[in-house]
């Protein structure tokens, strides 16, 4: 059964995967397979997507190319099918070879939307993730700021947040590949 370490308190109130946690303390993760995949995550429910992000450590910065997949309205039918539809356009990130930043691959080939890249706090629980802030970088999606964290060993789970007042509004989740040899 996987198991997941924590540094700080961490309260996961989905899957049974635990309440209040003393810093530290190892977590079963019954919920999950052995090895995750893109396609999986595109099948759970909000709660379970959240659960996963939560007891999840951010990983290493990914470097170079990382197909991704959108996942927008997570446990409902029209995940799947919004997913592919968003397909066509988004394909993924592509991160620089410092880890300081990246730039979002649409279809045609074509790179638009740059992000600054580092590690942070996230918005969703206070934990340490990986930040992509394009607040900054991007006039397009100057209110946008996604986190990563890493689910599997060549598998990162993400979240989209708008940055609005009177706090950050959690948009979507979404799902990358990084593959060492690439």
């Amino acid at each position: 059964m996987p198991t997941v370490r924590r540094t700080h308190v961490l309260i996961v109130a989905f899957l049974g995967c635990g309440t209040a946690l003393p810093a530290g303390e190892i977590v079963p993760v019954p919920c999950l397979p052995p090895r995750l995949c893109k396609e999986q995550l595109l099948r759970m429910s909000r709660g379970e997507l959240e659960c996963l992000y939560r007891v999840s450590a951010p990983g290493p910065i990914p470097h170079g190319y990382a197909p991704g997949i959108a996942i927008r309205w997570p446990g409902t039918v029209c995940a799947v099918p919004n997913a592919r539809v968003t397909g066509l356009l988004w394909h993924g990130k592509l991160f620089d070879e410092c880890g300081t930043s990246l730039v979002n691959r649409w279809a045609g080939g074509r790179y638009a939307l740059n992000a600054q890249v580092s590690v942070g706090d996230s918005w969703l629980d206070g934990g340490p993730s990986i930040i992509m802030d394009y607040r900054a970088t991007s006039r397009a999606w100057r209110t946008v700021r996604d986190e990563l964290r890493q689910v599997g060993p060549d598998l990162y789970l993400g979240i989209m947040f708008l940055d609005q007042c009177p706090q950050p509004k959690l948009k979507m989740f979404f799902a990358l590949d990084v593959c060492p040899c690439e």
